[in-house]
């Protein structure tokens, strides 16, 4: 079994559902002056896309210019139960951070919705530049990406806190890296 073939539940129950969420929360919050739109390879979509790209699912612009970059994560998993392995990122996704000429502007959000939203720790996020540091083998774990499949993928684990948690930080993150702050 492929790995996109493995991921295609999830994809089509899981993943788009975060990065739609994520895009309307974020639009309603930082306004009109902002279009917050879904970039990436197969972002809000059903299927799993062909083809391989690791840029951020969703696109910020402030007055016609990229203001943000964001990469939508999570699990299906409760935070209580994932938090001592620390939160996840893809290393694929971490070396286009590494690669582009923008890291100050790309930000990885990992949302446990619906397990812990509105009440619980639904929201982490950390921009690009903290990340990256966590791109080495001691921080390397092997996850089996679905029971039934048998495939094992590697991510990156950072440690719960060094992500941040508030909703307006994000936002007034977002609104610097635009000027608008």
């Amino acid at each position: 079994m492929s790995f996109k073939k493995a991921y295609l539940s999830v994809r089509r129950h899981e993943a788009r559902w975060r990065e739609q969420a994520l895009q309307a929360l974020l639009q309603a919050s930082l306004g009109a002056a902002y279009d917050v739109r879904l970039t990436g390879l197969g972002a809000g979509e059903a299927d799993v896309m062909p083809g391989a790209d690791p840029s951020p699912d969703i696109t910020i612009y402030h007055e016609g210019r990229i203001a943000a970059e964001v990469e939508v994560t999570g699990t299906r998993y409760p935070y209580y139960a994932i938090a001592s392995k620390g939160l996840w990122l893809r290393p694929d996704k971490l070396r286009y951070a590494l690669r582009s000429p923008y890291t100050e502007r790309i930000i990885y959000v990992h949302l446990l919705i619906p397990q812990e939203f509105p009440e619980g720790p639904w929201l982490h996020w950390l921009p690009a530049k903290t990340a990256i540091l966590f791109l080495d083998t001691d921080h390397m774990l092997e996850l089996m990406v679905t029971s039934s499949s048998k495939l094992k993928e590697h991510y990156v684990s950072i440690p719960p806190q060094v992500w941040r948690r508030n909703w307006q930080g994000l936002i007034r993150h977002i609104r610097s890296l635009a000027g608008d702050e």
